[in-house]
């Protein structure tokens, strides 16, 4: 008999259900690019180093990677979708106190252990923002699906882009750097409490579920957790997300130091401006873009016609990059353009992978299965971040961009491997 399911069913009863998910999403798309993006840029331009300030970033994703372990916490909240607001404001003012504690050479401030504060909350909301979607009746429409894996997208264009805007706009003015991402962080926390207010105004008048004692939510906890991990071939799974997503994750900070870092290094010597329009607007409205299509193609012909044409997009655009650290264009159109067509293939291909998590992944009807699923997606963040802006520094982008490539054929043959292994594990059994 199946065991139940640990993440309760939200219950909501009235006509502003609809309403939240696309205000949840937009949240939890901001508390990643400010954690693992904007951060990086700022710590960056502060003149911190590639290696400590990339590392430094990537590690804000641990709470993300533990949320198995912070599962029986919110299990145990009661008033969850008060506690969604309520982490949303911690979110909100823990970027206010990054703006009111930046300062040059920030290496050991305050500021990391406000982004710390803001790291957990979001991790949080994430967790009680993904139980929620999850239980909305005829959540896993092809439609709806789209739209919850979209905005998140939509949120790297504004918060990235409007972000990285004013703090290059400012810089120029004041020719203080410290003092611009202080307002830029301002406008970012402004942004945050807007969308925690809005998402309060909002809320559902019945936003719950059984709620257990925290003690009991760990045997719980603990229990989903092994049935997860010892079910057949659980650990080649596991390493397929991890392996399929890593080379976009090393690509996700990456390609922001090389756009940033002088020529005299291998950069390619981007004003905040510059790099806001490239990489965040156009590039980022062509991930929606690409990412859009990818469902529309899904929901016409299903995912088995489309698996490989979405591998090869999320994968054989990343010799554009390569590319750009060979040729340095100064060109800002052709960078544009070289970013765009990566991120459309990226957008393609992450719509495939989303679906075939949601659909078709082995053991999808654990209870476990979500927020393992998440948590090794966020693995993959982590572990690529911490060794990025080493092996920028000691190999130089030309090496590093040739070793992405590299991943990103190992990300392609490990889905072919999975396919035989599951293949095979059918046939035997």
């Amino acid at each position: 008999m199946r065991q139940k399911r640990m993440q309760s069913t939200t219950v909501v009863t009235d006509g502003r259900s609809w309403l939240w998910p696309p205000l949840l999403g937009f949240a939890r798309g901001m508390a990643v690019v400010a954690l693992l993006s904007v951060s990086m840029v700022m710590f960056k331009r502060l003149g911190m180093s590639n290696s400590w300030a990339s590392c430094g970033t990537a590690l804000l994703a641990v709470p993300y990677v533990c949320r198995q372990l912070l599962r029986p916490f919110v299990t145990a909240m009661p008033h969850r979708g008060w506690w969604m607001v309520a982490m949303q404001l911690l979110f909100a003012l823990s970027l206010l106190g990054v703006a009111l504690t930046v300062t040059p050479g920030t290496e050991g401030g305050a500021s990391w252990w406000w982004l710390g504060v803001g790291a957990f909350a979001a991790a949080f909301h994430d967790i009680l923002a993904s139980d929620y979607c999850n239980a909305l009746r005829g959540n896993r429409k092809p439609g709806r699906t789209l739209v919850l894996a979209t905005l998140p997208l939509l949120a790297v264009v504004l918060g990235l882009g409007i972000t990285l805007v004013i703090a290059g706009d400012m810089e120029v003015l004041t020719r203080d750097v410290a003092y611009s991402w202080s307002l830029a962080f301002e406008v970012l926390a402004g942004m945050a409490f807007v969308v925690a207010l809005v998402t309060a105004l909002a809320k559902p008048r019945h936003v719950g579920g059984e709620v257990m004692p925290l003690k009991k939510a760990w045997r719980v906890q603990m229990k989903e957790l092994e049935r997860w991990w010892c079910a057949s071939h659980q650990w080649t799974f596991a390493a397929f997300i991890v392996l399929f997503t890593l080379h976009e994750c090393f690509i996700l900070k990456g390609v922001l130091l090389f756009l940033v870092d002088p020529g005299s290094i291998g950069g390619l010597s981007m004003g905040p401006q510059e790099v806001a329009f490239a990489h965040s607007t156009v590039a980022g409205m062509a991930m929606v873009a690409g990412c859009v299509a990818g469902f529309t193609m899904m929901r016409r012909d299903g995912l088995r016609r489309w698996v490989w044409p979405m591998v090869l997009a999320i994968t054989v655009p990343d010799i554009l990059l390569l590319y750009l650290a060979y040729a340095m264009p100064s060109e800002l159109s052709l960078v544009t353009a070289c970013l765009a067509v990566e991120s459309f293939g990226c957008g393609f291909g992450l719509a495939g992978f989303v679906c075939y998590l949601r659909y078709y992944g082995p053991r999808r009807g654990l209870p476990a299965y979500g927020d393992s699923c998440l948590a090794l997606v966020a693995l993959s963040a982590c572990l690529s971040g911490v060794v990025t802006g080493f092996l920028q520094d000691y190999f130089g982008y030309r090496r590093f961009f040739l070793f992405v490539v590299l991943m990103a054929i190992v990300a392609a043959a490990s889905l072919a491997l999975l396919g035989k292994i599951r293949s095979g594990h059918k046939k035997s059994s």
